[in-house]
This record gives C-alpha cells, sequence and structure tokens, in this order.
C-alpha cells in the first residue's frame, strides 16, 4: 500500500512538472507539419517566420470558426505556453470552415506526438536504457 501511495505521489509530481515546463515554452507548428519549440529565448512573429516566405503567425488560441485567423505583427512577441500555427498568407485572407480547424488540429496532434516520441526516446539514452 505504501508503495502505491508513493508512486502515486510521484505520477502527480510528474504531472506538475510537466505543467510548469509547458508553461515556459513557445510552440510554432509550420506548415510542412514540423513543430519548433523554443524554451529560453523570446520569440517575435518575424523570427518565427525565418525561412517561411509568405505566411503569418496566428495564434491557436485566437482561431474561430467563420472567422478570419488573426495573423500577429512582425515585432509581436509569442507568449510562452501558448500554440502557434505558421499559416500562408492567402489562408488567412478567408474564414477557417470546420475542416481547416479539423486539419490543424491533426496537424498539432500529430507534431505534439512526434516531439513527445524524441523526448522519451532521449530521455531513455540519457539513462542508459536505448530501444
Amino acid at each position: 500500500m505504501g508503495n502505491s501511495l508513493s508512486s502515486d505521489l510521484q505520477k502527480k509530481q510528474s504531472k506538475r512538472r510537466l505543467a510548469s515546463a509547458a508553461a515556459l515554452v513557445v510552440k510554432v507548428i509550420y506548415p510542412d507539419g514540423r513543430m519548433e519549440e523554443y524554451y529560453r529565448e523570446s520569440l517575435t512573429a518575424e523570427k518565427a517566420l525565418e525561412g517561411s516566405s509568405g505566411c503569418c503567425v496566428c495564434s491557436a488560441e485566437e482561431m474561430r470558426l467563420a472567422a478570419r485567423p488573426p495573423t500577429l505583427s512582425d515585432g509581436e512577441e509569442l507568449r510562452r505556453g501558448q500554440l502557434y500555427f505558421v499559416l500562408p498568407a492567402a489562408a488567412t485572407r478567408r474564414p477557417l470552415t470546420l475542416p481547416d480547424l479539423c486539419r490543424l488540429a491533426v496537424m498539432a496532434d500529430a507534431a505534439m506526438r512526434r516531439s513527445n516520441l524524441r523526448e522519451l526516446a532521449g530521455r531513455r539514452r540519457r539513462n542508459g536504457v536505448v530501444c
């Protein structure tokens, strides 16, 4: 019974650490499906767009069905703990449809799963276990 309580406590502490780490990171998903995570440095929309000509940065939190996705200005700083999409400029000129939002959600889910798998593999290597 004591081991069970200890295990539950460790799980809760681990979840808290993950939640606090997530609050410190800016996640940006690009049109090709890759996700970049920025932990320490401040990040402006202009910096996030480097190498993505003809695109705009949009906050996932601000996206709404049947509304044009609001874009960030070049000098605007991305907030930690938030998810952003880099979208082609043409996609920001029309209202988002349900299929658009579903596609973005699937893209974000896939990117986060890949990121979690890489993180898990790195943790195993650091602990001396390679799968």
